[in-house]
């Protein structure tokens, strides 16, 4: 599997009508430092040759440097992958709190008001495109009613705390840094609420489906027939039998959000990527 998705990228970025030797030096480029350049990387050689060299520096965790900053990309991901695994499990989080217990609530309200209420939301939130909630909610809680910080991970008349994590929230509650701590998590509310309503929505139908598919079993039905309460039925048989396909969804979702998939960055066809 993984052997043809590297199959895959290579060959496909062959098609990309763009010269990397030229998008890596400019478009001023001298004629002998394009073909110094191919030399270099190997872009002059036959496509399985290429493709080999391509898979060694792969396998040896050399990504290229980034035309954006000159760097190596491995330091670049080094120093972004905090940030956005900080994010990733704050939209994680807030995906939980708000989903699950929605999807309870409406299940156990079936049809009737609230049920009604929370699979409206989750129609609207499923729906809009996140990017778009982002716009609307930045301007609603940080333009207009100035609840929360704009964007950013810190304000910047505070002095971020010593980088021992990356995260700067740890970093800032490792070197006692009140201030900057709960400045941080505030910048993080933001984003974190965009990024985790879509699946809080999904999260939110799929926790309702779980929990009716198991309410409707003999032994939850006995369970109410003893006099159980609602609290003990709920989570004493029904909850965590309706667990499984929660946790799947749940898999899924801290697999999209994973810092390998949103923080990529334009690579140049360095060592890893040789004809990218």
């Amino acid at each position: 599997m993984g052997l043809g998705i590297t199959f895959v990228t290579f060959f496909v970025s062959q098609v990309i009508p763009i010269d990397p030797a030229v998008a890596a030096l400019g478009e001023n480029a001298r004629e002998e430092q394009i073909r110094e350049f191919r030399e270099r990387y190997g872009l002059d050689r036959p496509l399985l040759v290429q493709y080999g060299l391509y898979l060694k520096r792969l396998l040896e965790l050399d990504l290229g440097r980034s035309l954006r900053t000159g760097r190596p990309v491995a330091e670049d991901l080094m120093e972004f992958f905090p940030a956005t695994l900080e994010l990733a499990l704050s939209a994680f989080l807030v995906a939980l709190l708000l989903g699950l217990p929605a999807g309870i609530w409406a299940a156990l309200r079936q049809n009737r008001l609230p049920d009604l209420l929370v699979r409206l939301f989750a129609l609207l939130l499923g729906s809009t495109p996140v990017f778009f909630l982002a716009i609307l909610l930045l301007d609603l809680l940080h333009r207009r009613l100035g609840l929360l910080p704009g964007p950013g991970r810190l304000d910047p008349f505070l002095l971020p705390p010593p980088r021992v994590t990356g995260v700067v929230s740890l970093d800032a509650l490792l070197a006692g840094d009140w201030v900057a701590f709960r400045d941080a998590l505030a910048h993080l509310v933001l984003p974190a609420l965009v990024l985790g309503s879509a699946s809080a929505a999904l999260l939110a139908r799929m926790a309702r489906a779980a929990m009716l598919e198991v309410l409707s079993q003999d032994y939850v039905r006995t369970a109410w027939a003893k006099g159980l309460s609602e609290g003990q039925v709920v989570l004493r048989h029904a909850l965590k039998n309706a667990a499984l396909p929660v946790l799947t969804f749940l898999g899924g979702f801290l697999e999209a959000s994973s810092p390998g998939r949103s923080s990529r960055r334009p690579s140049s066809p360095g060592p890893a990527s040789a004809a990218t």
